[in-house]
């Protein structure tokens, strides 16, 4: 039996209010992540043009300098 199916089975088992509870707590958690999504999503490609290197040329140049 899967995760999902377990937690429905155990969800059959709550009372109505409980259940509305669970789902305002998963409605509030997954709200705040979809807006981060969509914030971060503004600002995907920013940069680009803004350094002449490639960004893993970069870091890869950047770790080069830290090994002894």
């Amino acid at each position: 039996m899967s995760k999902i199916d377990l937690l429905l089975k155990e969800i059959e088992t709550l009372k109505a209010s409980e259940i509305q509870l669970l789902f305002q707590k998963l409605l509030k958690k997954y709200s705040h992540i979809e807006e981060a999504q969509k914030l971060l999503a503004k600002y995907k490609g920013i940069g680009k043009g803004l350094w002449k290197n490639d960004a893993q040329k970069i870091v890869s140049e950047g770790r080069k300098d830290e090994r002894f």
